[in-house]
């Protein structure tokens, strides 16, 4: 079901849904997938996204869901577009170890602000 997302965040969301009595079924993650579309996010970063906020699931009109994939957007335009000697960045941008959610984000976001202001 979920053959296209980090194995250890798959694992951690499913043991999330577990613990919460949540099944996960075809259905959630099809709903999931549909939601992060609409997002413009991958399902990887829904899911991690939910993992970070205690969600069971997303919603594309929460206004937090929004509000944070509009920063990992931007944050990932300007990574792509930004100078390689002012920031070191690679292609890879999978987050890999959920517990490091909060660090990455303002990573992301120090980053953004840093764009920002050198614009």
């Amino acid at each position: 079901m979920l053959h296209d997302v980090d194995k250890q965040i798959a694992d951690d969301w499913q043991a999330f849904r577990k613990a919460r009595r949540a099944p996960v079924t075809h259905t959630v993650v099809k709903i999931i997938r549909i939601e992060a579309d609409k997002l413009g996010i991958t399902v990887e970063q829904a899911l991690t996204m939910c993992i970070a906020n205690s969600w069971l699931s997303i919603k594309a009109s929460w206004p937090k869901a929004v509000e944070e994939a509009n920063e990992i957007r931007v944050a990932e335009a300007k990574l792509r577009n930004a100078d390689k000697t002012d920031v070191e960045c690679t292609d890879d941008l999978r987050i890999v170890d959920p517990s490091r959610v909060v660090e990455i984000k303002g990573k992301l976001a120090e980053l953004a602000q840093r764009l920002k202001v050198g614009t």
